[in-house]
């Protein structure tokens, strides 16, 4: 008996028993919903694989979310002055003041998930997920440099666009502060070029089959 026993490979267990599809063609797309409640149900999970629709229903969501109170500020704008808060009603200050509230708030509740189905969406991709966090360090530290030099150069006028225009604003802070701002410029373009190249990766398919992350969520 035990010479007919034969090791499954670890890919065959991804498919169920149950799952009558030829082997290797692709699950339906998830719906808004199915999309929703994978993402909150895997709220703080960064482990596994999200395909695309999941990935960016979720996206979506944060979105109309975000819009509807930004929406509400730009309304509010338009019939206020231009100054916040001294050129508006009382009203019209309040309801700035709730709906910044309110976007912090969608940003906290959104912020793990977000993560979390991004780190996913990498692994489908048989990506990792310190691809995000190289992303968001390289933000950091570009941030963190230029909040330490800003008030040097504002002080001697070198980023005054008004005075000598955008490009001898950017020559003038060179020769203010030539390595704080060079710390700026590569990590600036270090994570724009990170966030453009991560945007690429969620375009892509699913990876046929199973990698190091688990099966795949389209095609097992």
């Amino acid at each position: 008996m035990e010479q007919n026993i034969q090791q499954q490979s670890p890919g065959m267990n991804c498919q169920g028993a149950n799952d009558v599809r030829p082997e290797g063609a692709a699950r339906p797309t998830l719906s808004f919903k199915e999309a929703l409640d994978s993402c909150f149900g895997k709220y703080a999970t960064f482990s596994g694989r999200s395909r695309r629709s999941e990935y960016w229903w979720f996206w979506l969501f944060g979105a109309i979310l975000a819009m509807i109170p930004t929406a509400i500020i730009v309304i509010t704008s338009l019939f206020n002055g231009k100054n916040f808060p001294e050129d508006y009603t009382y009203v019209g200050a309040v309801i700035i003041g709730l709906c910044v509230v309110v976007l912090l708030l969608i940003g906290l509740f959104l912020m793990i998930p977000s993560l979390a189905v991004t780190t996913r969406r990498l692994h489908d991709t048989g990506r990792s997920g310190w691809w995000l966090v190289f992303y968001y360090a390289s933000y950091f530290v570009a941030r963190v440099v230029e909040s330490m030099i800003v008030d040097k150069l504002a002080v001697r006028g070198a980023c005054n666009c008004q005075t000598g225009g955008f490009l001898d604003g950017i020559i003038n802070a060179f020769h203010v502060n030539p390595v704080g701002c060079s710390v700026v410029a590569v990590f600036t373009l270090l994570y724009l070029g990170l966030g453009i190249t991560i945007f690429i990766f969620t375009l892509l398919d699913s990876h046929k089959g199973e990698n190091k992350y688990g099966c795949s969520p389209k095609y097992q």
